[in-house]
């Protein structure tokens, strides 16, 4: 795997998975009766989400990916080395039997890969 690669798999297995997750589960919640949803937060936001029109999930969900993409990018940026939170020293990041960094550019390489998608 070299970096290219394991970009593609964080985006594939954290921002659109947990995307289509949380879209799956409000959309199929909208039509449960609130009171059976335990958690006192996940109750607050469905019914946020069952108040909103069409286009207002849409720009809810467009905001909850943005958040997860900032999110992501930010942790690989200090995984790259550009970004710290208090680290003293650097670290590198391999797959097991490759003697190649994957952390060199992952917060590059995981932008760039979301800008080409935001053009479609």
């Amino acid at each position: 795997m070299d970096s290219k690669d394991f970009i593609a798999s964080v985006n594939k297995d954290i921002i659109e998975t947990n995307m289509e997750i949380y879209t799956n589960l409000f959309q199929r919640l909208v039509t449960k009766d609130i009171n059976e949803i335990k958690d006192p937060n996940w109750r607050k936001a469905q019914t946020l989400f069952n108040s909103l029109t069409s286009e207002q999930r849409d720009i809810l969900f467009s905001i909850m990916r943005n958040a997860m993409v900032a999110t992501t990018s930010k942790f690989l940026g200090v995984l790259d080395g550009s970004c710290y939170f208090g680290q003293g020293e650097e670290f590198l990041l391999y797959e097991k039997n490759n003697s190649i960094p994957l952390n060199i550019d992952l917060q590059d390489l995981f932008l760039a890969e979301e800008e080409l998608k935001t053009q479609k």
